[in-house]
């Protein structure tokens, strides 16, 4: 099962922002609509790990949605999607980021799971 750290709505500003950081033991998987990019917007969401203690936070992980790719020819209403990330095991911190690449400020929704 899996059970939800943390959720809203980022207003991007073209600049990486933070989502959420859990600093407890666990399995978590990131979850954002790709509905509100226009077309050729791109978004990148990162997922960031502490490999031991008293070690940096590192990319652990990077997904970049681009609208261009969820054109309509294959899905219908295909920009209308939620994107999952892989799930990403963290015994530290775990942190996720968006950051919007170009265009107009979007409101993305998101939300943090935690395998329970």
């Amino acid at each position: 099962m899996w059970a939800i750290v943390s959720e809203g709505d980022k207003t991007t500003d073209l600049s990486e922002q933070t989502l959420v950081t859990d600093a407890t033991n666990g399995t978590y998987a990131l979850k954002v609509s790709a509905g509100a990019l226009a077309a050729g917007e791109t978004l990148e969401c990162r997922a960031k790990t502490i490999l031991r203690s008293g070690a940096s936070t590192l990319l652990e992980r990077l997904v970049s949605l681009t609208s261009a790719a969820y054109d309509g020819s294959t899905d219908a209403k295909a920009p209308n999607i939620n994107v999952f990330s892989v799930p990403i095991i963290a015994d530290q911190s775990v942190t996720f980021t968006i950051k919007q690449l170009s265009g107009s400020a979007r409101v993305i929704p998101w939300k943090v799971l935690k395998a329970s």
